[in-house]
């Protein structure tokens, strides 16, 4: 039997006003490292980390987008690491961060 390697260590971040408690921001960490590229996309509300290898680490949000933006960003995964990263962002983004 083979066995899946998971690469990932998904988790989420969110960045919130002090004064107001309004959020900010949201980061959502993929898996370790250093990001040597930043693609920026939905006109500038989001941005992608990528490693050398063009891996992905991690997707930070500025401001509400269409939630079509994390299957474009996840085109590059492995068929399993695709689904579970998409199905992670999109069941942790928060409610404002989604352009209706």
């Amino acid at each position: 039997m083979s066995k899946i390697y998971n690469e990932t260590e998904m988790g989420m971040m969110v960045t919130l006003d002090h004064n107001t408690g309004e959020l900010q921001a949201v980061y959502f960490h993929i898996r370790p490292g250093k990001a040597s590229r930043v693609e920026e996309m939905a006109d500038g509300r989001v941005f992608v980390n990528y490693n050398s290898k063009g891996q992905l680490l991690g997707v930070e949000m500025l401001a509400p987008c269409s939630i079509r933006v994390f299957d474009r960003i996840t085109t590059g995964e492995s068929l399993v690491n695709r689904g579970r990263i998409r199905r992670f962002m999109k069941d942790s983004v928060p409610r404002k961060m989604v352009a209706t």
